[in-house]
């Protein structure tokens, strides 16, 4: 028999004061990460792992977050089977004080922040919590931390070793748990801090357990922490965007590129299309065919990344994407036309065409801003 996985709460309720500051007016659940906004990222992340009950928590104050949610996040689900919900704040519950909301929803609660993006085992985390038998689990992994000073170790009045800025392991928080219902009820009905938590079940003598692992990790607090997150992501891109089943069916897509932008098309909808695409069973074989569809004579095609997208009723498709630059630009052909790469960073919540237009044109500007 499966692993029966609990209901997930997704913690997205904070005012994002630090990446609002740093960044822009955008609150960090819909900051975009290599052209997904960080809340889809784990939406995606958990519908790959078999996660089906989703809550949101989010505040009264936040409507674009809530209308992310209902529009692009219920859609996500939706099409994999599974539900997602909002869960409002009307004020601070603090870092898992809310979750005492969902008490009597499920025998096991996993918690996770928006603001942390990782390639943890979401499955095996569960699992460990429920082998142990514990009150709260949380994700631990070590992060090296520099000090920025000069230590020096000192014995009888004299310095015996001087150690320029040290690095030092620390085993932190992945701000992910696992909670029981149990540990739900006993959250009082104010703000909580999960410190406040394992403070309190440590005096009643109830087990924390923590869950050790070495997954790629990075919490998004300000700009600094997105260029972070896209040299993470973008070093792993396997690891995140890609899952771990073989995808239903694959499609190969070449975007030609020119000094004025990227080439696309523009349905009857309203919807942008990436016109270079064609599906093909073994991706790579079809490279040379697509290559005729593009009405402009190119350079040599070269890849730079692969992803996996939802389509309806969850199928997954994998794009493989390759660059090729104009050898002869024209500002428009026919149907074409191009398309500035800083397009996505002005869009709405996305249906499944424009979903991977953006991620495709995100993925091709940050590797341009590494040349």
């Amino acid at each position: 028999m499966g692993l029966t996985m609990p209901l997930v709460l997704i913690m997205a309720g904070g005012r994002s004061e630090r990446m609002r500051s740093t960044l822009g007016p955008l609150h960090k659940a819909l900051v975009p990460v290599l052209g997904v906004p960080m809340i889809e990222r784990n939406l995606r992340s958990l519908l790959s792992q078999g996660f089906r009950e989703l809550v949101v928590a989010c505040s009264v104050d936040e409507p674009a977050v809530q209308d992310f949610v209902r529009l692009r996040g219920q859609a996500l689900a939706a099409a994999c089977g599974a539900r997602c919900e909002i869960l409002l704040e009307t004020e601070p519950l603090g870092t898992i004080g809310v979750a005492r909301e969902l008490r009597d929803r499920s025998s096991a609660l996993m918690v996770v922040n928006v603001d942390n993006l990782t390639t943890l085992d979401l499955r095996e985390l569960v699992s460990h919590h429920r082998r142990e038998g514990v009150w709260l689990t949380i994700a631990t992994h070590t992060e090296p931390f520099k000090i920025p000073f000069g230590e020096v170790v000192v014995e009888d009045g004299k310095i015996r070793e001087y150690r320029e800025k040290p690095t030092f392991p620390v085993t932190i928080s992945s701000g992910t748990y696992v909670l029981s219902a149990q540990a739900c009820s006993i959250l009082p009905p104010a703000r909580t801090d999960i410190p406040e938590l394992v403070r309190t079940l440590n005096e009643q003598g109830k087990k924390v357990s923590a869950f050790r692992h070495d997954s790629e990790w990075v919490d998004v607090n300000n700009a600094f922490d997105l260029d972070i997150a896209e040299r993470l992501i973008a070093g792993h891109q396997k690891r995140f965007d890609c899952s771990e089943a073989a995808p239903e069916q694959e499609e190969v897509t070449l975007l030609a590129r020119s000094s004025e932008g990227v080439i696309v098309s523009r349905s009857t909808d309203g919807s942008w299309h990436l016109p270079s695409r064609l599906m093909e069973g073994t991706a790579h074989a079809s490279l040379s065919a697509l290559v005729q569809l593009i009405p402009f004579s190119l350079g040599t095609p070269s890849p730079f990344a692969v992803f996996d997208d939802f389509a309806a009723k969850g199928q997954v498709t994998r794009y493989h994407l390759y660059r090729a630059d104009l050898r002869t630009a024209h500002t428009e052909a026919g149907s074409f036309s191009f398309l500035p790469l800083d397009f996505m960073c002005s869009q709405g919540p996305a249906n499944e065409t424009t979903s991977v237009v953006r991620r495709a044109l995100a993925l091709l500007r940050y590797q341009e801003r590494l040349r």
